[in-house]
């Protein structure tokens, strides 16, 4: 399934990333996202998520701005996709889903065969996750090269990793200078 879930995917393109559930089974999924000024001058910004909660969009926005220093993102119109039409409320694709939109707002991909797997504390911190061992082997057997997910899941992630480079992090902000 995670193959056919990303079959469409084109790579090298700002705005996606990859992203892993796990809710029963470990499944890959592309998160898009889109970045960009408001139609008008001193327009409300939009804010419109297929697929992903509207509230921790919001979230994710402000700890962009307060812990990574991206300026003015609030002030932009701001859409988010999980693709193929998926309803996801499982917190694990935060990182994804926030790399996805720094993507977007710098127009710069994330590096190519890279998977973000973390949910985002509001200090900007990167807290575990669970079923790190299927969601790293999963990874790894559809091809994907590097692995970026919460410390706290490095030794479990590690033990399982053969062909895959587990890359661990406590803050969002050491997740932009990994992915990009």
């Amino acid at each position: 399934p995670s193959e056919f879930l990303l079959s469409n995917r084109l790579s090298n393109q700002s705005g996606t990333a990859v992203v892993c559930i796990s809710e029963t089974r470990p499944l890959l999924i592309e998160v898009q996202a889109l970045a960009s000024l408001p139609s008008y001058e001193n327009a409300i910004p939009r804010r419109a998520s297929e697929g992903f909660s509207r509230n921790r969009l919001n979230l994710l926005i402000a700890v962009l701005e307060k812990k990574c220093g991206v300026k003015y993102l609030s002030a932009k119109d701001l859409y988010v996709n999980i693709v193929n039409g998926l309803q996801i409320k499982e917190t694990a694709i935060d990182l994804g889903v926030a790399m996805a939109i720094y993507s977007s707002n710098n127009d710069q991909p994330i590096k190519d065969k890279t998977v973000l797997v973390g949910e985002i504390g509001l200090v900007g911190e990167i807290r575990p996750v669970s079923k790190i061992e299927q969601i790293v082997i999963e990874a790894e057997r559809v091809g994907f090269e590097n692995i970026i997910l919460p410390h706290g899941n490095y030794l479990a992630a590690k033990k399982v990793a053969n062909n895959i480079n587990i890359l661990p992090v406590r803050k969002v902000k050491e997740v932009v200078k990994l992915a990009f």
